[in-house]
């Protein structure tokens, strides 16, 4: 079964393509709860007007798909 850690694991493959550091230890996954397969977390940019919203985005929902365990999404 998936955990806590194997979904921040996950997600530091994702890099924030301007500043070159991965979103986990950049601080912009908020509010992450895993419950039974359900997975809920906030992704804070570091700006409003991001313009690597939808790629980091979609990374994001690339990497997640790539976890087993994981039935439902919401970001």
């Amino acid at each position: 079964m998936v955990g806590i850690d194997d979904v921040l694991n996950k997600l530091t493959t994702v890099i924030d393509p301007d500043l070159k550091k991965d979103i986990v230890s950049m601080g912009m996954i908020k509010d992450l709860e895993l419950n039974s397969g359900n997975l809920k977390f906030t992704l804070e940019l570091t700006t409003p007007a991001c313009p690597f919203n939808e790629e980091i985005e979609q990374d994001v929902r690339k990497a997640i798909d790539e976890l087993d365990g994981i039935d439902k999404f919401d970001m």
